[in-house]
Parts: structure tokens; sequence; C-alpha cells
């Protein structure tokens, strides 16, 4: 009986989101000296190798299962080897590529003839000769065969439409996709001794985006600013099973490429494992213990940056407490005044915004203006302070109830109309930056001191870095930006990537790399750039990074909300309402909500300190799974950066 297109795709589409049966570990003993972390809590895939008589739909079934399979239990992709002919699978690399298909869309699995091959079973002609088989005269259309139509023949070809929503490289590195039109993967299976086996396919493996999530984990590989004086995630998907050492893997072979001209390691270029292929050995304790030569050239100081590379990497991973490591045989133990920089996931609870074009902080429910008199500033214009006078008996007793002849002080004088878009400093005494209608950006010291930074026709909104350099540039952008500051002669950042319209450049924490949210043909995206600094912390170039997310009708906004990951504000579609989008830096994409009327975003630990903007001057705070209105009567809420 002919096995139905549809049903063949439904056991598909069932097969790749659970990719057979799973089981969740729950107990057992802890063994000294494991080659890497366990992975309790992760779903372990099972799968069974080929059985007698198989058709070639279902031994494409059965891989795809099994490559799952490979990457979560004990037998290395065995399983999945059992269903490749010996040259197939002496080719095959698992972890090549992995392309993540959508679940939303199952493959199709379609058998046909390969391209060029001919149908010799098929009646002469009347001229005598062989003819090919009809594509659309096909029981299915499109050239599919059923089980009948390949009786008598020795080779086919499988064709999986596939919808597919990103790939991991063989450095982990994940590449959203930028369409979302389907693409075809082709195997060639083969009988052999009668039994059909796949003889050519794709390098990789084909999961969807539930399996690549159970098999597969983020991992932040560290390495440095410049400056030496914070950690930059480098983020990367590895195998849940050995994590710890393909995580190690990674960091010695150095930053992904985009990222590379804007950070240093001190994973010096040779560093190796003491005995490579031996993996890291995990002790009953958690600790991680790393073994290295290539060192000797290092400084006390390097050996103590490079054991902070390797600790905030490989505690990130779960299991991992601690990390022991040995630098050509020797035990290195950091000094308490050693280096030790941290990740800039943090930062200061201090919310500015407008309130009726008046710069002011949002604390809470609690809106007070930006530039106010102090207390002090108040005693000392009125004249009411207590000075006092000592009584000569050496007890200190203040007898006197004199009054001030300080002249009074004279209130800040009123801040320039039309302002938005404000950036404030990460240290509060550096003040605010802020556009002043389209052509003018100013920065307003904690005093009330104005001073113009730059000038322009159509400026982009500021974003300002940890270093006090404030950035901005032309919305109708010629490749570059104007970084400035209070006292700080401007310069120009080369900046190719931005050439034609910009809607926001917001730089991170570390200062080490900006999200840039551009629009070209009515379309909108987001990607990540590496930003490239002089040794004092000068920007001088935005180079381009991968795209994180496209097809955007409208972007509205983009923010950091921490070290790895960004809020995205957009519309998908033309006239829909503008939605949330958390996105991991590089990673997937998660919907967080959507909220009616939201014109701006701001974050600052976190999505638990999510703020929109609506048009209608309410703010709102993301509290669980709802917006909980904290203030109404403020536009253009910004955190430091």
């Amino acid at each position: 009986m002919r096995r139905s297109r549809r049903t063949a795709a439904l056991a598909l589409a069932a097969m790749l989101a659970v990719a057979g049966c799973t089981s969740l570990p729950t107990s057992g003993p802890v063994e000294e000296g494991m080659t890497d972390a366990p992975t309790a809590g992760t779903i372990q895939y099972e799968a069974s190798g080929p059985v007698a008589d198989a058709e070639p739909q279902e031994i494409i079934e059965g891989f795809l299962q099994a490559g799952a399979a490979g990457l979560s239990g004990e037998n290395d992709f065995a399983v999945a080897r059992s269903f490749l002919t010996t040259s197939a699978s002496t080719g095959w690399q698992p972890l090549d590529q992995v392309v993540i298909s959508a679940n939303e869309a199952p493959q199709v699995p379609v058998v046909t003839l390969p391209e060029g091959v001919e149908d010799s079973t098929e009646p002469a002609s009347d001229a005598g000769q062989d003819a090919p088989v009809d594509p659309e005269a096909s029981p299915d259309g499109d050239g599919a065969l059923g089980p009948e139509d390949i009786e008598g023949l020795d080779r086919v070809q499988v064709r999986l439409g596939v919808v597919a929503v990103a790939d991991v490289d063989s450095s982990g590195i994940y590449a959203a996709a930028t369409s979302t039109t389907a693409s075809e993967l082709a195997y060639e299976l083969v009988r052999v001794e009668g039994e059909w086996r796949i003889d050519s396919l794709p390098g990789g493996l084909l999961l969807s985006e539930v399996a690549f999530g159970n098999v597969f984990r983020p991992v932040p590989v560290m390495f440095l600013t410049p400056d030496l004086t914070t950690l930059v995630p480098d983020e990367r998907f590895v195998p849940s099973r050995n994590a710890v050492s393909h995580a190690l893997d990674l960091l010695l072979a150095g930053p992904a490429p985009w990222l590379s001209p804007g950070v240093t390691t001190r994973a010096e270029a040779g560093m190796t494992l003491a005995q490579p292929g031996a993996g890291v050995v995990v002790t009953e304790d958690g600790e991680a213990e790393v073994r290295l030569r290539g060192g000797e050239q290092l400084s006390d100081d390097e050996r103590a940056l490079l054991y902070t590379q390797l600790r905030e990497t490989l505690v990130s991973i779960p299991g991992i407490l601690g990390v022991g490591l040995w630098l050509d045989g020797n035990l290195f133990e950091p000094m308490p005044d050693s280096p030790s920089p941290g990740r800039a996931d943090v930062v200061v609870d201090r919310l500015v915004a407008l309130a009726d074009g008046e710069l002011v902080t949002v604390d809470g429910s609690r809106v007070t203006p930006y530039v106010t008199v102090t207390d002090a500033d108040a005693d000392a214009s009125t004249g009411t302070g207590d000075t006092g006078t000592d009584d000569g008996t050496g007890t200190g007793t203040e007898t006197g109830t004199g009054t001030e002849t300080t002249a009074p002080v004279t209130p800040p004088a009123p801040l320039p109309d039309d302002l938005h878009d404000p950036a404030p400093a990460y240290d509060a005494a550096d003040g605010v930056a802020v556009l002043q209608g389209a052509r003018t950006l100013l920065h307003v010291a904690p005093d009330g001191t104005v001073t113009t930074l730059a000038s322009g026709t159509d400026l982009l909104a500021p974003t300002q870095d940890r270093f006090g350099w404030v950035l901005t540039g032309e919305r109708d952008n010629d490749g570059t930006l104007t970084a400035s500051g209070p006292g700080r002669v401007p310069v120009v950042v080369e900046a190719d990537m931005l050439a034609g319209r910009v809607v926001q450049v917001r730089v991170s924490r570390d200062g080490a790399r900006a999200a840039v949210m551009t629009e070209r043909d009515g379309v909108a995206e987001v990607r990540v750039a590496t930003v490239v600094r002089e040794p004092d912390g000068t920007p001088r170039r935005l180079l381009p990074g991968p795209v994180l997310v496209s097809d955007l009708a409208t972007g509205l906004g983009v923010v950091w909300t921490d070290s790895t990951g960004l809020a995205v504000l957009a519309s998908q579609e033309a006239g829909a309402v503008p939605s949330v989008r958390s996105v991991l830096v590089s990673g997937p994409v998660v919907n967080v909500s959507t909220t009616a009327q939201a014109v701006g975003i701001a974050a600052g630990n976190g999505l638990s300190e999510l703020y929109l903007a609506t048009a209608e001057g309410r703010l709102l705070l993301r509290v669980s799974l709802r917006w909980e209105e904290v203030a109404s009567g403020v536009t253009d809420p910004a955190f430091p950066g």
C-alpha cells in the first residue's frame, strides 16, 4: 500500500519534534574523574538502527532521529551512521553544521529519481528506447514515487522541504536565517544487500527548534576588552554532552571573526591542552580541572586574566562550580590583588526621561526634575544654616545661632525647549546627553550646565558608552558617526555598515559591541557590530557582525538588557501592533509580548526591568506576563547606554 505524503509528513514532523522516546535522568551517582560536566536534567533521545525492508522515507526519518540521539546519548552517532553506506559514513561530519528548522513547518519527504537518472523499469517507447519518468505523470506530481514505483530501482533521491530559522557552524556560531523561504535538502539512497542506505547527504545535522534546544546549550565564551578591565561574552552553542570540552576548545580557538577586532584574549596562539583529546576532568565537587601548555611567556597578571576567562566561561555550564588551572604542569592560583575583570551586566538603576519637555528621573512612580536645587543649596540661599560657635571649653559644645552671610544661590537656568531622546551616563556625575530638535546634541550636567556637543540635519538618538563618549550621526547616514563629550575633541567613527537609513545605534555596556537597527527598502533589521577603539577607549570604527532580526516592517527601538541580550520593539507587518522580542547575541529570538501604542523602549537589568513608553505618555513596566503603568505624562525613557 502506498504511504501517503501527508502521512509521511506528519510522521516526520512528530519525529523531529520529539526525536524519539525521551527520558529525564533524576538520580544516579556522580563518578570521580568524569571527563565532562554531568548533564542531569537534559532530555536524552533514544534511537534504533534501520529495520529490515524499510522504505527510503523511513530511512531518512530514522537517520534524523538518530542524529539528535547522537548528541544526547553515549553512542556518538554510531546509530546514525548505521543508516549510511560506508563511504558516506566516512565523509559525514555531524557537527560541521546544524540546520535548525521551524517547528511549525514540518518537512515533507518526497522520493524521486536522482537528477539525470532515468527509470529503467519503464516499458520501452514505440521507438524502442527507454522512456524517462515524466514528473507530472507521477501519482503524487512533482516526480514523487511510491513503494511500487521504486521496485527494481537501486538508487533514489529523498528531498526535504525545510524552512530554516538558523544555522550553527562548527564553531558554535549561530546565524539567524534572513528569509522564511523554504529550501531543499537532498539525500541519495542506494540498495546495499537489498536494503536502502544513504549514500550522499548534506553535511551536518537537521534539527527542529525543540530538539536543538534540548541537545545544544548556549555558552558565553569570554574574551577581554582591549583595556583588560571587562569581559566580553561571545555566545556560542555547544552540544550539551561534553559541553565543557567544547567550550574550552572554542576559547582556545579565539573570538568569532566579526568580534575579533574589538576584543583581546590571554589564551595565546599555540596554547593547547596538555594532553590533546583527553578532555577536561570534572571532579565530584564540580571543579573543572584544565591543564594547558604553551603559557611560558605569560606574566602573572596575564595568567590571572586567562584564569578569569576560563573560570567565567566554564562556570556558566550547569554542574561546574569552579575551575582549577594547570599551566605547563604548574597549578596556577591567583593572588588577592591579581586582575579579575567582570562582566558588564548591570547598570545603575537610574531611569531618565522627559515630562512636559523637561528632563526628569523616574524612581518607581516618583517623577522628579533632573536638575534640582539641593537641600544644602536651599539652606545657603535662605541663610538658615546653624553655624554655632565653640564655647572654648574643649567640649565642642555649639552655643551660637548665627546666620549665614553667603550670597543666595541662583536656581539653575531653565533647560532649552524641544528636548528628546536622552542618554544618561553610567556615572551620574557625568550628566545626560540629549537631542534638542533634530539638529543639535546637547550635554546637560547635574547642575544644569548645558554644552553643545554636535550639530547636524536629522540626528540619531545619542548613545553613551562607559568611557564617556557620546555617539550620534545622521539618520540618512553616509557611513559615519560622531563621538564627542564635554571637554573632548569630536572624532569621526567610520561605520560603512550604516550607509542608508538608520533607526538606532546602542553601544553595549562593555563598550565592545553595538546594536544597530536600520531600514532598507521598507524593511527593518537589527544586527550587532564590533566597536574598534584606541587603547584609551576612543571609538574609531564600527564593523558589521551577524544579523539578529530581519524582515521587520517598522523598527522602533533596540536596547541592551544585559551583556548578551537585546530587547527589540518593532512591528512584524505593516500596520501591525508593535511587539517586543528578546534576542540573544547571537542566538534565538523569543517573543515577549505585544502592547498597543508602544513607541519607545528602555531596559535596566534584565527583562524584569523592561519599560515601554506609549504615544499617550504612559510609562509601562513589564511585570511577569503583563505591562503595568508606573507613571503618566512621561516619554523617552532611557537607562545608561
